[in-house]
C-alpha cells in the first residue's frame, strides 16, 4: 500500500471535504439529534441510554478530529479512525436489536449498515495511506536518516517500499 509523507506531494481533496464539510455536518447533525430529538424525551430505557452515550462520543470524536486536522495533530487521525469503526458496530448493534424486536425496519438498517461499512473501510484505507502526515513532522528522524543514508534528500521510492 503506497503511503504519503509529505503534503506537498500528497492528493488530499477528500481530507479536504472530510475536513471543511463532513466533519462539521456530522457534529452539527449529532447535536440537533442529541438536543432536539433525544433530550426532549428523556426515557429510563438502557438502551435509550446507549444511543445518547454514542451520540456523546461521536460528537466529543467528530469535534476532536475537526479540531486536530487544522494542524495535522495525531489525535485527529485517531479521533476520525475510532470513529470510522464505532459508527458500524453501532449500526450492526442497531440491526441486531431491530431484528430481535421483529422490526419492520430491518431491511432499512441493513442497508444503513452496508453503506456505513463500506464507507468506513473505505476512509479507513484512505487515512491510512496518510497517517504519517499526521505521525511525522517534516525533517522528523524518518527523513533525516535516509536523507544521512543517501547523502541527500531521501528517494520517495525508497520511503514508499520500505512501508509497505
Amino acid at each position: 500500500m503506497k503511503r504519503y509523507y509529505e503534503r506537498e506531494n500528497t492528493p488530499l481533496g477528500f481530507h479536504k471535504f472530510v475536513h471543511y464539510f463532513s466533519l462539521p455536518a456530522g457534529f452539527l447533525m449529532m447535536l440537533k439529534r442529541l438536543l432536539l430529538d433525544m433530550l426532549p424525551n428523556l426515557n429510563l430505557s438502557p438502551l435509550y441510554w446507549i444511543d445518547i452515550a454514542y451520540t456523546a462520543v461521536a460528537l466529543f470524536l467528530f469535534l476532536a478530529a475537526f479540531v486536530g486536522f487544522w494542524k495535522w495533530k495525531a489525535y485527529a487521525w485517531y479521533s476520525f479512525m475510532i470513529y470510522l469503526i464505532l459508527n458500524p458496530i453501532y449500526s450492526l448493534c442497531l440491526l441486531i436489536l431491530y431484528v430481535r424486536y421483529d422490526s419492520p425496519q430491518v431491511v432499512t438498517m441493513e442497508i444503513q449498515l452496508a453503506t456505513v461499512a463500506i464507507y468506513s473501510i473505505l476512509v479507513c484505507v484512505y487515512y491510512r495511506k496518510r497517517r504519517p502526515l499526521f505521525f511525522e513532522a517534516p525533517g522528523g528522524p524518518a527523513e533525516s536518516a535516509a536523507a544521512s543514508d543517501s547523502g541527500g534528500e531521501p528517494d520517495p521510492a525508497e520511503k514508499n517500499e520500505s512501508n509497505s
